[in-house]
């Protein structure tokens, strides 16, 4: 009943970053990890950053305690939304007179769908853990090796991080995490440098390295000419992999643990792209596929009379990779919108796209995409939602839609199972459809500079990546080879 207003719960996850939801059900979980009623989150161990909405009823104290418990025996960071009663028991004896942070809020909140306000006032009490040294280490290896979590189970903690690392002392392990976390806010860039740094570690083990200090710059141009050489491997890994390693050294020469950076002269392989290599599709096929997907279904009432409905879940993809072609969005920007980030300005409809680095990218909607915008929000119900997922998930096989954004991975796996379903035979990706926008422009006799613009590149030639018009070489070209 009392469902976690989103729009307050957005402001303070961008304030915390939360990682678990102690109390909820699979349709209004506000994290990926949750515990159900079923779990009882009562009888878990919260660790990270926990949000709590608790039931509201004569158990709340229980939540409390366990909220406050946890912060000092876990470490957790553990925020609480209450009713502001602090006439009760459990609030003298848990939160009165002690170091929890207190928020009253202003005015009474809406919550869910509820129309009108509680009827009672609200508070945020904030229990804050100290992390110590093995929580930073479980909680760094946990977010950015997932594929070894079943490994590190098993694991103990001192053994989480490299044994060089470790045995550099406490300083320069507390440094090695911190270039992750504080230095490089990407998840996706932060796990694939964390990859790359471990496996540079790994290597350097192999050779009898013991500690971070011994490391010689022949032993980092020795890994990456290894990895150039290595079959299977193409030269943006090893490049990668040696900035990641000279990002590492750089912060701890700069943090005082090493005199010089052992990577900074080491040069990496030559490589230089002039052709992209995502897949795209032809005007036929996204057209194929956008009408290959269904908007309706059939379902037999009890009356045994069949009844057509609308497909929301059809009607919400067909709108996703819509946008995604008319606007040439990436995955991630367009995942990210809330329904408030499709709006109108005189005559026209406009999207707001969340770009990377918190940059807003602002376009007008091709008439196509505002046609499929439409016809979803209005089957979903969500017009007047402003500050809620534009594109959400679906719980199990429910049909409906929940209160969640749909995550890049759900899309990739949507847009695949589209493209079979539609007999679409070529390979299909998230950036297919940025790149098929593109080629699609620039052959209806579009600029380079204006797929740019509209692209949001700040390089027009990595906008030339996405141009495949000379991929199509005609039959009547090849003919012209006379001998």
């Amino acid at each position: 009943m009392w469902a976690t207003p989103q729009d307050l719960f957005d402001e303070l996850n961008a304030e915390f970053g939360f990682t678990l939801d102690v109390c909820a059900e699979e349709y209004n979980a506000k994290c990926e990890r949750y515990f159900t009623p079923k779990q009882d989150g009562l009888k878990q161990r919260w660790e990270g950053v926990c949000w709590m909405n608790p039931p509201y009823g004569r158990g709340v104290g229980e939540w409390i305690q366990k909220a406050k418990e946890s912060a000092e025996q876990n470490g957790a960071t553990v925020v609480c939304l209450m009713p502001a009663r602090t006439d009760t028991s459990w609030w003298h004896q848990h939160i009165l007179g002690g170091e929890a942070e207190v928020r009253f809020l202003k005015g009474r909140l809406k919550f869910g769908t509820q129309e009108n306000s509680a009827p009672f006032p609200s508070v945020l009490v904030i229990f804050r853990g100290k992390e110590t040294m093995t929580q930073a280490k479980e909680r760094m290896t946990q977010e950015l090796v997932p594929a070894a979590k079943k490994a590190i189970a098993a694991a103990k903690p001192e053994n989480m991080l490299s044994p060089i690392v470790a045995a550099s002392g406490e300083s320069a392990a507390r440094r090695f995490l911190e270039y992750f976390t504080v230095t490089i806010r990407n998840k996706n860039t932060r796990r694939a440098y964390w990859r790359a740094c471990n496996a540079f570690l790994d290597y350097a083990e192999s050779k009898g390295i013991v500690d971070l200090r011994h490391v010689e710059p022949m032993l980092v141009a020795a890994y990456i000419e290894k990895r150039t050489e290595h079959t299977g491997i193409k030269p943006p890994s090893p490049k990668q992999d040696l900035a990641a390693i000279r990002g590492l050294f750089d912060y701890l020469v700069t943090g005082g643990i090493l005199p010089f950076n052992p990577a900074a002269a080491v040069k990496g392989p030559s490589y230089v792209v002039r052709r992209g290599k995502t897949p795209i599709l032809s005007k036929a096929d996204a057209k194929k596929l956008l009408e290959s997907i269904p908007l309706t279904y059939k379902v037999k009432r009890a009356d045994g009379v069949e009844e057509e409905r609308a497909d929301l879940l059809g009607l919400r993809d067909r709108a996703l990779i819509a946008l995604m072609i008319f606007t040439f969005a990436r995955v991630g920007a367009a995942t990210k919108m809330q329904v408030g980030d499709y709006y109108q300005n005189g005559k026209r409809w406009f999207v707001r796209l969340h770009e990377k680095g918190g940059k807003e990218h602002e376009l007008p909607v091709h008439h196509s995409a505002e046609e499929y915008l439409d016809a979803y929000l209005k089957a979903a119900g969500i017009e007047n939602q402003k500050k809620s997922p534009l594109f959400r998930t679906s719980p199990g096989r429910s049909r409906a839609l929940s209160e969640r954004s749909l995550t890049p991975e759900m899309a990739l796996e949507m847009v695949k199972r589209r493209a079979t379903q539609g007999g679409i035979t070529a390979p299909v990706r998230n950036h297919t459809f940025r790149g098929t926008g593109i080629t699609a422009y620039l052959e209806s006799g579009g600029t380079i500079e204006n797929a740019q613009a509209i692209a949001n590149h700040a390089d027009a030639r990595t906008t030339k990546l996405y141009d495949r018009r000379g991929d199509r070489v005609s039959l009547d070209e090849i003919e012209k080879i006379q001998l």
